[in-house]
């Protein structure tokens, strides 16, 4: 017996460690056996032989796949009769139909010292309308596996929806009660700013958070509206008045674009947006404009922070607009400088000094002005060498330029990961409708991987020489206390709290000694006369 087991194990490891290629398919095997006894087997020739025989050269590089053309997907667009722009992307692999509805009217449009009015008025349709309460919309969305959320962000605020396309007449018409007939509830307002002040005290505990806001307010302006933070007082000083008087101008379809995703045709998408949007009035859209940006002083922006053991360093400067003839360039240098794997930031922080993790960078994408911002999270002991590091690598970006095989190598990144993310029609919606937002061209979104592909390397280093000159930088660092001292060879130091409020020198406290008292205690200091004789 046991000559037989060991005989079928032998057998056995016989079999799988024979290559997977070599390996018959039973099926496969049954089926050629037929045609064997009637014709002959076909001639074996060189070119026969089996992938798994050819031995590659794990030395050399496979060669890419040749370039294939980019098509941008097929969308429909339509303006309904109250001036909502509407795009449609069709896509019926599955019955499931996604809204998105972008509004013009977001955080830097707060009323000045109500910072939050955007978030609470957008959170609160979800709160009731004037024929249900937040309990019933739930339950009616939870009952059809449908959902509907709001976010806001600078200056938009999107609506976004998702159902199956059978009950869509059920998700829509809540979706459009919500937003012509909201409730404000005195008593859900109260809960829901009650929430928020609880998230402002968590926001303390949040280093990176701290750091990118106070980067902001550096590159724009303290005071300005894209740059401004809540804050518990603010909180606490929106009303229900506020809430909905941000509704009644904000929130309306003439300065409103949304997209349609999924199974769903463009005559079927007009009907049914005709019917339950179509009552949507239109409104008087305040002017309002946001002011241009007011970069503070240069220096080191610090926020100490008790019992940290690592520095959030971030280095930022102002960025073109969006529309701006430079903006793909300074986009990619953004890119080239810490965005992942092979970036500038990964290669020194990371891989040479072992500073960092994950280094970052990026450029925001503002229609009127953007803020570059690069930097990582380092251990305390080595925060002032990874700012020199950092400070180190823009300067050469700017004098010498990118290397020229990295370059082609992000450029390559940055196109195949733009087209491969049109395979998802959420993309092509967000796309479309940020150049709405932003009044950018759909040409331009249409031909951006041509644009970049075109990019020399002397552009990207007219960008660096533009945006990242000394005299442009500006430092932001949250940490520990210690860190203080390391960070003044960088510039003056202008220290902010953790609520981004300029930090207030230690009082001087009031003495009362007479002359006598104070040359005693000097003496004492200094160990008595006799001690210094």
């Amino acid at each position: 017996m046991r000559t037989f087991i060991l005989a079928a194990i032998a057998l056995t490891t016989l079999w799988v460690s024979e290559p997977l290629a070599a390996q018959p398919a039973k099926k496969k095997t049954a089926k050629a056996r037929k045609p064997a006894a009637t014709s002959p087997a076909a001639a074996k020739t060189p070119s026969a032989v089996a992938p798994a025989d050819v031995k590659p050269d794990l030395n050399v590089k496979p060669a890419p796949l040749a370039a294939t053309d980019f098509q941008f997907p097929k969308y429909e667009e339509f303006t309904l009769d109250n001036g909502l722009h509407v795009f449609v992307i069709e896509n019926h692999e599955q019955p499931l139909v996604t809204l998105s509805l972008t509004m013009r009217g977001g955080e830097a449009y707060d009323p000045k010292g109500k910072e939050g009015t955007a978030a609470i008025a957008g959170d609160m349709l979800g709160k009731g309308t004037k024929t249900r309460n937040a309990l019933q919309i739930a339950q009616a969305l939870d009952g059809v596996g449908a959902s509907i959320g709001v976010s806001t962000t600078g200056e938009s605020m999107t609506m976004s929806a998702s159902f199956i396309k059978k009950h869509g007449g059920i998700v829509l018409d809540i979706f459009a009660e919500q937003l012509k007939d909201p409730l404000f509830d005195q008593s859900e307002l109260d809960k829901l700013k009650q929430q928020y002040i609880a998230s402002i005290a968590a926001r303390r505990s949040r280093p990176v958070e701290i750091a990118q806001a106070l980067s902001r307010k550096v590159i724009y302006g303290m005071d300005n509206p894209l740059a401004r933070r809540t804050l518990e007082s603010t909180i606490k000083a929106v009303t229900r008045e506020d809430v909905a008087a941000f509704h009644a101008s904000y929130m309306r379809p003439n300065s409103a674009s949304l997209a349609i995703v999924g199974d769903i045709t463009a005559d079927e998408a007009r009907t049914m947006l005709g019917k339950y949007l179509g009552g949507w009035k239109k409104g008087v859209r305040p002017e309002v404009e946001i002011p241009d940006m007011k970069t503070e002083a240069p220096g080191v922006y610090f926020v100490a922070r008790k019992g940290s053991v690592q520095s959030t360093v971030i280095v930022c400067a102002a960025g073109p607009p969006v529309r701006a003839s430079d903006f793909d360039a300074t986009s990619i240098m953004a890119s080239y400088v810490g965005s992942g794997f092979g970036s500038l930031l990964f290669n020194t922080l990371r891989e040479t000094y072992s500073y960092t993790y994950s280094p970052f960078s990026l450029l925001s994408r503002g229609r009127r002005y953007n803020r570059f911002a690069c930097g990582a999270e380092v251990r305390t002991s080595v925060t002032d060498s990874a700012l020199k590091v950092i400070l180190s690598e823009l300067r050469k970006l700017a004098d010498e330029g990118p290397d020229e095989e990295a370059l082609k190598r992000r450029i390559a990144l940055e196109v195949g990961q733009y087209r491969i993310a049109f395979e998802r029609p959420s993309t092509v919606a967000a796309v479309l409708q940020n150049s709405w937002l932003n009044e950018v061209p759909v040409d331009d979104v249409i031909n951006y991987t041509r644009r970049i592909e075109s990019l020399s390397s002397a552009e990207i280093q007219r960008s660096a020489q533009q945006y990242l000159s000394m005299f442009n930088l500006r430092i932001v660092v949250v940490g520990s206390p210690d860190v203080r001292t390391k960070l003044e060879p960088f510039g003056k130091i202008i220290e902010y709290t953790l609520d981004l409020e300029p930090a207030k020198e230690a009082p001087y406290e009031t003495v009362a000694m007479s002359l006598d008292e104070l040359v005693q205690k000097h003496k004492q200091a200094l160990g008595s006369v006799d001690a210094v004789q």
